[in-house]
């Protein structure tokens, strides 16, 4: 109830297929059966050192059903893969350097 206050109706996975371009969506209270279909042996997270900009770190995420015991977490994985979506921060399009550029002039 809350979050449709602020966001509006929850949308429905095809919503969500459709915007993403992803073969499959589930809902975060579908977690657990999705790694029991998926015979998951490890969880992987967005979980890595704290934010180069902000200096803090993401808690790790709470998911209805499954316990660290159940579905281990790799950490070596997970900061493997904070590496690389921090990286992808930096690596800017001609377009993007140009807005970046237009952004800067205007209001310096």
């Amino acid at each position: 109830v809350e979050y449709q206050k602020w966001c509006g109706p929850i949308k429905p996975p095809a919503w969500f297929q459709r915007v993403y371009s992803v073969d499959e969506v589930m809902y975060l209270t579908e977690a657990k059966q999705a790694a029991d279909a998926l015979a998951a042996k490890e969880l992987l997270y967005l979980q890595g050192d704290a934010n180069r900009d902000s200096g803090l770190q993401l808690p790790l995420p709470k998911l209805a059903g499954i316990e660290d015991s159940t579905f281990p977490v790799n950490k070596g994985h997970c900061q493997i893969l904070w590496d690389e979506i921090n990286e992808c921060r930096l690596i800017k399009s001609a377009l993007e350097q140009t807005v970046l550029q237009y952004a800067n002039d205007v209001s310096a």
